[in-house]
Parts: C-alpha cells; structure tokens; sequence
C-alpha cells in the first residue's frame, strides 16, 4: 500500500494518496459513495468495500492460495459449486430465496457484487435508505454462511426473520426502552411560547367577583350556594358543561331567570363550587383554592368527584379518581369504593376491590370504624366484595 499512498520520499502514509484510491483513472469509482455514504455499521461497510472489490475469503479465493483443493471449494450452504463472491451472494438458491423473501425479485444470472450499487430493492423498503438495506442484506448473508462453515448450522430463512418471543422484552411485568434523545439548537424564530388562554380566562373569573373597581359588571350571571354569590358568564359556563347550558340557555327554570336573581344550586359547597369554577375556565386542576388545591382531604375529593359528575365535567371527574387513586389507604378505601360506585369510576372501583381482596388488608380493612355501617347502608357492594374476595 505504501507505493500507492506513501510520500515519495519519506515513504510516511499520505491521506490524499489513499483517498485517491477510490478513484479510477481520475473518475470516482461506483462504489465508494455507496458504500461509505450509508448509515450502515463501520464493520458493515469495510466488509462491503471487500466484497465488492472480491477480496473476502470466498473459497474460490482460498482455493487460489492452495488453501484448500477443489475438492473443498464447494459453496458450504448449497454444495452445488465453486463459492464465489457472486454465487455466494446471488447464484446460490438459498440466497436467492432470501433476496425474493426481502422483496427484491430481480435477481439474473448477470447481477455481481461489482454491480452492487445497480441493485433495485425499491419494492422491498421504498427510497429510504436502499444503500444501507443493500449493505446489511449482504452481510447477514455472510454472517448466515460463517454459521454454516464454523459453527454446523442448518441453512435456515426462518434465522433471518424470526422475531422473538414477546415475554424477552417483558421481565417482572416491566418493558424497558432503550432510546436515543437528540437536541438541535438551530438559530431560527423565537418559539411559540405555551398557551395562555386559562390564565386570562382565570383572571376573568377573579375580576368578575371584585366590587372594588367595577369589574363584576362584565359577568352576566351569579350563582348562589349557602349564602354566597359566585358571579360568572353564562357563555362560559354553557361551553364547558351541556347541564349548564341546559340551565341557562335550555328549557329549564333557570333559563328565563334575569341575570339579576342569582341561581340557587344545591347539593354543592361554596368550597367546591369555588374549585368547579376554577377548573370550567382555566381546565386545569385548581391548586391555588385553599379547600382542594394542595388537600389530601377525602371528603373535599370526593365531593369535586360528585359535581363533576353531576354538570358533566369529565375532565375534572378524572382527575378526582386519579388523586383519589393516588390517596387510597386502609382507612379511606371503603368511602372511596362507595364513591365509585355510585359515579360510575369503573377502574376506581376495581382497584379498591383489589386493594380489599388483599389478605394483609382485608383484616384492617374490616376494623375501621366506618366498615360495619358501609355493611348495613351498602349491601350490594359488600357482597360484590365479598365475591371479588373469593
């Protein structure tokens, strides 16, 4: 190689030399960007700029260097003939039979390693990547004959494209993903900034119930529980819940009501109508109300649970059953079972029966002071316990 790269006079390796290797009398040969312009392995590609230029130890090649007799030149996967470069890669039937199973069908007597980069494979991967499909295609093709050679495997297509079985990706119930985050900091237009619209929404709601400057005149309707008066506007309160707009703009008494003479809700806290509010006009949970923000109070969730459920919040409902979720203990799963039953919380509800059904906990569970009067007011969920128990 030193001839051909090295310096005239120092003999030292000279890069431009080697790169002007890759080229044929002043012309860039065929194969040098096919094969290190792809995404392929660095052992990939060095084996392909081998194969190409016929330089890997086929044994036609070790038969040349009296290696072997003619006698033991026969391709190892078929013993039909000489392995060759091109019969190992495309004479061969078995290799013949892997390039149809990949989708590439035109395969002649005429296609040779040399020709490689005319290979059409379009049909099997589309344009993306053909050079790099080609490449891997090759040598998995060599990979599968030095398994035949040193190792006595059975020449096999199902080897190619076995998949494994879904329980070696799962180990104790986990899936772990191995993945690769890239971040391209390109200088471009300053980024479009989050979405704002719940706070001036929230803002709106917050001016609409100051008297100090005159703000409650944009609402156009006041809402009143337990003797306080909650001021909003009937256009948000119908966009957010269809019982709302049943309400106010529907057939139902409150509808004909001025926007004077405040709505009388009942079965609702002023606590709980302050949060619902909250979350109708900025959809997001309510942390800055001082009842249910920041409260891993059962009661207060479960009344948020019962009025979402009650204007059509569902949104909000779920978000009830995730806290709930999240602040189930042996003294509070039989009130939040009840609640999720009567709500409709389907997976709430069966995650309290498991959580029941548990041996450690179904003891303690049945010595709170609230269990024998869940017995007696619910009988249907204590036998429907009972059985999960079983």
């Amino acid at each position: 190689m030193l001839p051909l790269c090295g310096h005239p006079r120092s003999g030292g390796l000279v890069t431009s030399r080697a790169y002007a290797l890759l080229r044929y009398g002043g012309r860039l040969s065929p194969h040098a960007a096919f094969v290190w312009g792809t995404r392929a392995p660095s052992r990939v590609k060095f084996f392909c700029w081998l194969l190409v230029h016929r330089r890997i130890n086929t044994r036609d090649a070790l038969l040349r260097k009296t290696i072997v007799d003619r006698t033991g030149a026969s391709c190892p996967v078929c013993s039909a003939e000489l392995e060759t470069a091109d019969h190992l890669m495309f004479g061969c039937p078995f290799a013949r039979e892997f390039w149809r199973a990949v989708g590439c069908v035109v395969i002649t007597a005429d296609t040779s390693v040399e020709r490689l980069f005319a290979l059409d494979v379009r049909a099997a991967v589309g344009d993306a990547c053909l050079d790099t499909f080609v490449l891997l295609c090759c040598w998995h093709l060599w990979k599968h004959r030095n398994g035949v050679v040193f190792q006595a495997m059975v020449p096999s297509l199902d080897r190619f494209f076995e998949r494994p079985a879904p329980e070696t990706y799962v180990v104790d119930g986990y899936a772990t993903f191995l993945c690769s985050i890239v971040v391209v900091n390109e200088l471009g237009p300053d980024p479009v900034p989050a979405s704002d619209l719940g706070d001036h929404l929230g803002r709106l709601l917050e001016d609409g119930n100051r008297t100090d400057d005159g703000m409650m005149m944009t609402t156009d309707v006041s809402l009143a529980v337990d003797g306080e008066t909650f001021r909003a506007h009937r256009l948000v309160l119908a966009a957010r819940s269809p019982v709302f707009k049943a309400m106010l703009f529907g057939s139902m008494m409150e509808a004909t009501t001025t926007s004077s003479a405040p709505i009388v809700l009942h079965e609702i806290t002023p606590a709980i109508l302050g949060a619902m509010l909250r979350f109708m006009y900025t959809d997001a949970w309510p942390e800055d109300n001082e009842h249910v923000g920041h409260s891993s109070s059962i009661e207060m969730l479960q009344d948020l649970l019962a009025a979402a459920d009650r204007y059509a919040l569902d949104r909000l409902k779920l978000m009830c059953v995730r806290k709930l979720w999240d602040n189930m203990s042996i003294h509070t799963v039989v009130s939040i079972l009840v609640y999720a039953d009567t709500y409709g919380c389907a997976e709430l509800k069966k995650k309290c029966l498991d959580f029941c059904a548990r041996k450690e906990n179904f003891k303690q569970v049945a010595s709170t002071d609230g269990y024998p009067l869940f017995v007696l007011k619910f009988p249907s969920i204590f036998f429907e316990l009972i059985e999960h128990k079983v």
